[in-house]
């Protein structure tokens, strides 16, 4: 993963603000599904996905997965020649007025990672996360993501305007280096874990499919 994809993981909450205001209500995303899970998308510069009761499959990156109930997704949220990915932001209804940080899941697809091993592609990332973060790095064991070997990692990053806590779920599979994050304001991460864990199980690699 090169620095300028780690480092819209790591700030991605401190755009969720605005981001999710350009695919939320009637500024032009495509709801999809009943009035209770509805889901706007916003077009990319990839194909947009299709949402399918509740269920996202992804083209452009090859993954399906269940998006929870009254979340948003952007899709495309960033690209490059070395991967991309989307992302799915909380409801209002879950951020504080005036809170600089918008809880999300994100999705990212490193194509084609210079690692040959989970523990490699751990390890790049432990060190990369904890030049940015300025903090220790807490990497855990993982049940299988899609039937890939997974490890989860845990840290903090403070900005000038934000501070956020992340939870990222690394695995390889599919031509990808994997990233499967939730990021939330420092103290509520304990909080949306279940939720992350929820959006795991449900991830499926198509091409192993």
């Amino acid at each position: 993963m090169n620095r300028a994809l780690a480092l819209f993981l790591s700030v991605l909450a401190a755009a969720g603000v605005t981001l999710a205001a350009a695919c939320g209500g009637d500024g032009g995303g495509t709801s999809t599904g009943d009035a209770n899970t509805a889901i706007a998308l916003t077009p990319g510069a990839l194909p947009t996905p299709s949402v399918v009761d509740g269920v996202l499959d992804s083209s452009a990156y090859g993954y399906r997965a269940r998006v929870p109930d009254g979340w948003t997704v952007q899709s495309a949220v960033v690209t490059s020649e070395m991967g991309g990915g989307d992302a799915f932001f909380a409801p209002e209804s879950d951020n504080l007025p005036g809170n600089e940080v918008r809880t999300n899941i994100s999705v990212l697809c490193d194509r084609n990672p210079p690692a040959e091993t989970l523990d490699e592609f751990v390890q790049q990332k432990k060190e990369l996360f904890e030049s940015l973060s300025r903090m220790d790095v807490i990497v855990e064991d993982h049940d299988a993501v899609s039937g890939r070997e997974a490890k989860l990692i845990k840290y903090k990053v403070e900005g000038e305007t934000y501070q956020i806590e992340k939870a990222q779920l690394l695995f390889l599979g599919g031509g990808c280096g994997w990233n499967v994050a939730v990021t939330t304001r420092v103290g509520e991460l304990e909080k949306y874990l279940p939720l992350l864990e929820s959006f795991a199980e449900s991830f499926e690699l198509k091409a192993e499919s």
